[in-house]
């Protein structure tokens, strides 16, 4: 190669080439976009998370039907932990016999998690007390939902003890649930499309006291990161991310009690 040819060669290698200015500007639009991009891929995850959420819940919902209709309308009346045992593998406990299993075509032995996806919200990042308080509620009991304790279960409620101070009201209240609680059947329910019947593990988290629920339980389990919402399943199947008020039983959008006898004596507890 001549000297012209070399010279030609080493201007068009110089026009070719980034300055230190340019890659540094290149550098920092590629920052500024990442900073734009993040934000909306991570919110597109969460709403994701919630999409697949509310498939399982909606799954689950179904599941309860098909339990009612085999069984004449009658809710199961198993041992304490009802509400948090009723399904999904055996976890970390080894509890076994998970008799809504069978609605979803599985085992209720199962000890596989990989086999009861179902029951485990993709947002679970734990929140139950305790030494684990950070492992996935899915790990420890093998489901991350929680179904409504005044359905299934045999505890006994006292208002005034877990809730708020004894009053006339609250006796009374806790005397109409127990009194309601032996034998539900599903023809007993009042209002169906506002009845919460199952949802993430620390819906039920709105109803135990300051001096129970550490601030971090509450915070670690309220796991599609806003304050106080859980993706619920109502009693009639249908799904909705909702927001459930602390201390309040019967509400505009919901109700936790299934008997619309109550509402009034629950409203006067609630303070409204």
């Amino acid at each position: 190669m001549n000297r012209r040819s070399s010279r030609i060669v080493r201007e068009i290698r110089q026009r070719l080439a980034f300055t230190l200015v340019e890659l540094l500007v290149v550098i920092a639009i590629i920052a500024m976009l990442m900073a734009i991009l993040l934000p909306a891929l991570s919110k597109g995850k969460q709403l994701a998370g919630r999409v697949r959420c509310g498939s399982n819940l909606r799954q689950l919902a179904m599941a309860w039907r098909l339990y009612l209709d085999e069984n004449n309308g009658d809710f199961p009346r198993r041992a304490s932990n009802a509400n948090l045992y009723y399904g999904g593998w055996r976890g970390d406990k080894d509890i076994p016999d998970r008799y809504l299993n069978s609605y979803l075509h599985l085992d209720p032995n199962l000890t596989s998690p990989s086999e009861a996806k179902v029951f485990q919200c993709p947002a679970d990042r734990g929140g139950m007390p305790g030494a684990a308080l950070r492992r996935k509620v899915f790990l420890r009991i093998g489901t991350s939902y929680q179904t409504n304790i005044f359905l299934i279960g045999e505890k006994k409620f006292v208002f005034g003890y877990w809730y708020s101070p004894m009053t006339a009201d609250t006796t009374a209240l806790s005397d109409g649930v127990n009194a309601r609680l032996t034998g539900l059947n599903r023809n007993g329910i009042s209002s169906p499309s506002r009845l919460l019947l199952i949802g993430d593990y620390g819906w039920y988290n709105q109803w135990k006291p300051t001096d129970v629920l550490t601030v971090e339980e509450k915070e670690i389990a309220e796991w599609h990161r806003r304050e106080d919402h859980h993706y619920m399943a109502f009693m009639d199947g249908h799904t909705a991310f909702l927001e459930i008020r602390r201390g309040i039983w019967v509400d505009s959008e919901y109700t936790v009690l299934p008997w619309e006898k109550l509402y009034q004596v629950a409203r006067k507890v609630q303070g409204e």
